[in-house]
C-alpha cells in the first residue's frame, strides 16, 4: 500500500522500541533508493518518542484517520517566514 504525508498508521513489526499496533503519523515519504516512510510516534503530551523508518509492507493504515493528501486536498499549514530574530 502507498502511504501519504500525514497518514495515520500502525506498524506491523517491532522497530526502535515501537510495538506492533502503536499509532503514528507519516511525516516523510522516501522515494529513493526505494519507497519507505518516516513515522513519528508521540506520547500523550505530544512529545516525540521515536521516528523510525518503515517499508510499505511493515505498515497498515489506521482506520480512524487518513491524510487529506489521500483525498487530493492541498494542505497549507500557514507557516510564515521569519526574517528577523524574535528576540535579542
Amino acid at each position: 500500500m502507498k502511504f501519504f504525508d500525514l497518514d495515520v498508521v500502525r506498524p506491523l513489526v517491532v522497530k526502535a522500541g515501537i510495538s506492533v499496533g502503536e499509532i503514528g503519523t507519516v511525516v516523510y515519504v522516501y522515494s529513493t533508493p526505494h519507497e519507505a516512510y518516516m513515522v513519528e510516534f508521540c506520547d500523550d503530551n505530544g512529545v516525540t518518542i521515536e521516528m523510525p523508518d518503515y517499508l510499505p509492507e511493515e505498515l497498515e493504515l489506521y482506520e480512524g484517520y487518513t491524510s487529506p493528501y489521500r483525498n487530493g486536498i492541498s494542505v497549507n499549514f500557514g507557516v510564515s517566514q521569519v526574517t528577523e530574530p524574535a528576540f535579542n
